[in-house]
């Protein structure tokens, strides 16, 4: 009886599981093509930022803190093959233009926005 119980209450829970877990759409990242294509959304001039690897899209961004906030950021994902600028934690002045990063990829916390950027000008600051 308990086996029946017990049974009738895992096989339920392991089948929605496992029909829970296609990560196939997800884990597919838009491709830089996509990048350049719409209006900017912002201007950078002149920013200070520091270079990261985001785990979550799989991309290096410079990250960049909001004027007037204490914990909001802005990731700018490189339009460019930027090789130079990919190492963890490196502090990059830069100026460009964010562009509209894709709609159905939101950022894991709701004080960081995503953006592409596409970086005209930059120096590596020591």
């Amino acid at each position: 009886m308990l086996i029946k119980i017990i049974g009738s209450i895992i096989i339920p829970i392991f089948l929605a599981a496992m029909i829970g877990c296609d990560d196939d759409t997800e884990s597919q990242l838009p491709d830089l093509g996509s990048c350049f294509s719409g209006k900017p959304a912002k201007e950078a001039k002149n920013q200070l930022g520091i270079v990261s690897y985001n785990q979550y899209e799989n991309r290096w961004a410079i990250y960049v803190s909001v004027q007037g906030s204490y914990d909001s950021q802005i990731a700018g994902f490189y339009c460019d093959e930027l090789d130079v600028l990919k190492h963890e934690g490196m502090k990059v002045r830069f100026s460009g233009s964010y562009l509209p990063y894709e709609k159905d990829r939101k950022p894991p916390v709701g004080s960081l926005e995503y953006y592409y950027l596409h970086v005209e000008n930059y120096t590596i600051e020591y």
